[in-house]
C-alpha cells in the first residue's frame, strides 16, 4: 500500500474518531491578480470551499481593540495555498487568516483571528 494513501486514510479515521471536536467551516478564498495601474484596481476572484477543522486553542488579547485568536487544524488535501487575503466562516462568524504555523502535505495548522 502506498504510504501517502495510508497516512491519508489514518487522518480521515482520526477526524472520524474526533467527530465531537470537528467543525465544518467555509474557507473563502480570494485569488488576487496583479495591480492594474490604469484602473488603480486589484482584480479578485472569490471562491468557497467547505472544510473540516479542529479547534486547538482559543484566547483573547488586547484591551482597546480586543482580538479573539484561535489555532485550528485542517486537512491539507483539496486546500490550495491559504493566504492572508482569505477568510474562514465558522458558525456564521467571519475569521481572518493569520499565521500559518505548520503547513504539511497532509495537515495544516493555522492561526485565525477576528475583532470582538
Amino acid at each position: 500500500m502506498n504510504i501517502n494513501l495510508l497516512i491519508s486514510k489514518n487522518l480521515d479515521n482520526a477526524f472520524k474518531l474526533l467527530k465531537s471536536q470537528v467543525i465544518t467551516a467555509t474557507l473563502n478564498k480570494k485569488a488576487v491578480g496583479e495591480f492594474n495601474f490604469a484602473t488603480a484596481n486589484v482584480p479578485t476572484t472569490p471562491s468557497t470551499l467547505s472544510v473540516k477543522i479542529i479547534q486547538l486553542n482559543s484566547k483573547r488579547k488586547g484591551y482597546e481593540k480586543p482580538l479573539e485568536l484561535k489555532e485550528i487544524l485542517l486537512k491539507s488535501s483539496g486546500v490550495e495555498d491559504i493566504s492572508f487575503y482569505d477568510t474562514m466562516t465558522i458558525n456564521g462568524l467571519t475569521w481572518n487568516i493569520g499565521n500559518t504555523i505548520a503547513n504539511g502535505k497532509f495537515i495544516t495548522l493555522l492561526e485565525i483571528n477576528r475583532g470582538v
